[in-house]
């Protein structure tokens, strides 16, 4: 029915605005000083322990983030996003997790 499919489309909408946060959220543990505070030497053991992430979704979705976000190198440099334009649709739901997988293994090599 058409209600089962507009709710089906509201979920898949709420579900990729969540990954979207996650994307964000991910950007700023980076360039926060958790780590150094937390006495982790890995953001992937520290979400592990702390949210119950494998280590090895930490590290895809971390990829991820830095794609589609702009980062801040250990020496302070401004590192630009490889995916700007990708992110916008990225943080209105548009698209989700496996679409940047596919844009970014297709345009960052």
């Amino acid at each position: 029915s058409s209600a089962a499919l507009a709710e089906m489309a509201d979920a898949v909408r709420a579900y990729r605005l969540a990954g979207a946060r996650v994307y964000r959220a991910l950007t700023a543990l980076k360039t926060s000083d958790a780590l150094a505070e937390s006495g982790y030497r890995h953001l992937s053991r520290l979400l592990a322990d702390h949210v119950r992430l494998d280590p090895a979704e930490t590290n895809r979705l971390a990829k991820h983030a830095a794609a589609l976000h702009e980062t801040t190198s250990p020496s302070g440099a401004v590192v630009p996003a490889d995916l700007p334009a990708t992110s916008s649709y990225v943080d209105d739901g548009t698209v989700g997790d496996g679409h940047v997988e596919v844009i970014r293994d297709t345009m960052i090599r």
